[in-house]
């Protein structure tokens, strides 16, 4: 009976950890795709066009949705 209660326990701490890093990839992108861009347009420092940058932030916005909604559904095989 222990066992099995340490199995649960191993395999939810090994889920949350591989949702937290799906998630922090999705915080970096989302950093490094949406606002280093915005923020380079605003200063002056970016040598890309608008349409260049309105397609960056929204990939990066897409793909960072995508990896946090993967960190969810992993979340979501917990075990009681």
């Amino acid at each position: 009976m222990a066992g099995r209660a340490a199995q649960k326990l191993i395999h939810n701490e090994q889920t949350k950890l591989l949702a937290n890093y799906f998630n922090g990839v999705a915080v970096a992108i989302m950093t490094a795709g949406v606002l280093a861009p915005i923020i380079g347009l605003l200063t002056g420092a970016s040598v890309a066009g608008p349409l260049q940058l309105a397609v960056l932030v929204v990939s990066c916005m897409f793909i960072s949705g995508a990896l946090h909604s993967v960190a969810r559904v992993l979340l979501r095989g917990l075990q009681e």
